[in-house]
């Protein structure tokens, strides 16, 4: 309970933040073509990843490095396809 009373400015960023590039993702997927759109989602779970590093101070262990990279990876491949 001590963590939630000096950290919840933390969980509302998160959240606000989370709902933000959820909201953007929906826009862009009424705006932009199918091969964009699916390429769109990979670079968001992308951008999470650093977000949670750099914003709320998560470790970014090499397995979500290897992840994201994954993920960049393929958002490539169904854009250039």
């Amino acid at each position: 309970m001590q963590h939630f009373k000096t950290e919840w400015r933390k969980g509302i960023l998160g959240g606000g933040c989370s709902l933000a590039a959820y909201a953007l993702a929906l826009w862009a997927m009424t705006r932009a073509p199918d091969r964009l759109r699916r390429g769109l989602a990979g670079d968001l779970d992308s951008f999470g990843v650093l977000i949670a590093g750099f914003t709320l101070k998560e470790r970014i262990t090499p397995m979500r490095i290897a992840a994201a990279l994954l993920i960049v990876a393929g958002a490539i491949v169904i854009k250039i396809a």
